[in-house]
């Protein structure tokens, strides 16, 4: 499996594969872009599609699967507590809270939801993911021009989070927080067990 970052400043891409239940990284590679893609002169579109290109030319990608990262800015991320209910009840639930909370019309949006449960607790908390599907499309169509079909979008703070559970470095008691700073933005995820919070702040470096 391939995942692969375009940033502001260059494309960066891993190439992952499981044995026997182990991840092994299998090969990396970077493309730094010629220009900051926000910077005023700066061709986006030409410059996003030069480094897919060049990745194409120097890595193999036949059989591979290929996800993407979305930008935060670009996601949305709520949660919300759940009263009791009855476990058949709770889609419909979730679509109300979904339809509350997502500030879009629902048809622009691709959104999902999890449940997170405590043991300790009756209560369910949800939490609702959703990205505008003009900001998927869009990104999505870079990669259909230079022919590479993508599997899996998700929004980067999320693939953050997911890494850390993985590789189960959350603190133990306590809230855990990452930070992901970029060129022109920085990625904010808090952390408290399954329970996560994320930001995205208009501030690189």
């Amino acid at each position: 499996m391939w995942g692969i970052d375009i940033g502001q400043c260059a494309l960066k891409a891993l190439k992952l594969r499981n044995v026997a239940g182990e991840l092994r990284v299998e090969a990396f590679d970077i493309i730094e872009h010629p220009r900051i893609l926000s910077q005023p002169d700066a061709d986006r579109e030409q410059l996003i599609l030069n480094a897919l290109e060049q990745f194409l030319a120097r890595n193999n990608l036949v059989g591979s699967k290929v996800v993407i990262a979305a930008p935060g800015q670009s996601g949305f991320a709520r949660f919300v507590k759940l009263p009791p209910v009855e476990p058949k009840q709770v889609p419909e639930i979730v679509r109300f809270e979904a339809e509350q909370q997502i500030p879009f019309d629902m048809h622009e949006v691709i959104w999902r939801w999890q449940a997170f449960t405590d043991p300790n607790s009756p209560d369910i908390e949800v939490g609702i993911f959703a990205m505008k599907r003009r900001d998927v499309a869009e990104a999505l169509e870079r990669f259909n021009e230079v022919g590479i079909t993508v599997d899996l979008v998700q929004m980067a703070p999320l693939a953050l989070y997911n890494f850390m559970d993985f590789d189960e470095q959350a603190a133990e008691e306590g809230a855990t927080l990452l930070v992901d700073v970029g060129a022109d933005k920085t990625d904010l995820v808090v952390a408290d067990g399954p329970r996560i919070w994320t930001r995205t702040l208009q501030l690189g470096g």
